[in-house]
């Protein structure tokens, strides 16, 4: 029997912490591990963690001061490649819930083929219920290859299908042998460390198997970590991922991930900034568009990015008109890029 760790990075999340704890102990298959690491939560959230692991063996809490969900994945990391023994790994946002035959599909499929990464569909949902949709599930035609993952479920039919037949670093498992020694980048606030590792790790990759079920539930709601305004915007994590790029890339995929992050932080930040109507930062802002300007080519950035670019070297008169009175989509940020040309 396949043994299976779950890395449970937590962080005040009392609304929600019960729910997803209990759809993890509501397994069909019980040979599992699930390794919380209470991010410092200011909330109850790691007296909640310590009363279920009271109650159930299987639940190991890290109680650690505040670092961010990256560092906090890879202190679970660390600790299911400490602990040894382990199979596969995967990783759960503790404010989403999962189905209770979510790990015995994935064994079923593990026990069949072997594979590097066995994933599922995901759903999204709010608090009124799930998103629902009349469109079939994509049928699995297992096994697949690392550029069928690429093409089919990283780069390519992703968000547009309402039922995401789309890798994550959630919504999966991942042998822990493929995956021993990674990490993830620190320091994210508002998301982008588990795109990183989705793309990151396919050098990794060989064998890939897909699960055609919804089994995990993504929870939609705007203090998550992927839709979090902060209060507070700034370019300080934007100026952070700049020192982490070496100057000398050559070719390297992780590096050239790091700038296309580097690009889509700095141009969130930037809409950030400008919408909330605080002072701007303007060396900050300064400093990072030279940067990007001069120090990322066109080759290492993909298309969307490359925009970003583009948009960014418009007068700061310009951006500010702009952002504060439009919305702005990937169409009109197209469109006016290529006016002022």
């Amino acid at each position: 029997m396949p043994k299976i760790a779950l890395v449970f990075p937590v962080y005040r999340a009392i609304p929600y912490l019960q729910a997803c704890l209990d759809s993890i102990l509501a397994q069909t298959y019980g040979n599992f591990t699930v390794f919380a690491i209470d991010d410092g939560s200011p909330d109850a959230s790691g007296k909640v963690l310590d009363e279920y692991a009271v109650r159930d063996s299987r639940i190991r809490v890290t109680h650690q001061a505040n670092a961010g969900i990256g560092r906090s994945r890879n202190a679970g990391l660390a600790l299911v490649e400490e602990s040894g023994g382990f199979d596969y790994v995967g990783f759960i946002d503790n404010d989403d819930v999962i189905a209770p035959e979510y790990l015995e599909r994935f064994v079923q499929a593990i026990r069949q083929w072997r594979p590097d990464v066995v994933f599922c569909c995901f759903q999204r949902f709010t608090k009124s219920g799930r998103v629902k949709t009349d469109q079939p599930l994509p049928v699995a035609r297992n096994p697949y290859s690392r550029q069928d993952l690429a093409d089919r479920y990283v780069q390519k039919n992703g968000w547009a299908h309402p039922y995401m037949p789309r890798i994550e670093i959630w919504a999966a498992l991942y042998a822990v042998e493929t995956v021993r020694g990674f990490r993830f980048e620190g320091g994210f606030k508002t998301g982008g460390e588990d795109t990183m590792f989705s793309r990151l790790i396919l050098p990794r990759i060989d064998r890939v198997v897909y699960v055609d079920e919804v089994l995990y539930f993504w929870r939609q709601r705007k203090s998550s970590a992927s839709h979090m305004f902060d209060e507070n915007p700034d370019f300080s994590e934007a100026l952070q991922m700049m020192q982490g790029i070496k100057p000398d890339r050559g070719g390297d995929p992780y590096e050239r991930e790091k700038c296309n992050r580097l690009v889509s932080n700095t141009w969130g930040s930037l809409r950030r900034v400008l919408q909330s109507g605080k002072p701007f930062p303007a060396e900050d802002f300064r400093r990072l568009r030279e940067f990007i300007q001069t120090r990322i080519g066109d080759d290492e950035l993909d298309k969307r990015r490359r925009r970003y670019r583009k948009w960014m070297s418009l007068p700061l008169v310009v951006l500010k008109w702009y952002v504060r009175f439009f919305r702005i989509s990937s169409d009109s940020v197209k469109k006016v890029s290529d006016f002022f040309d």
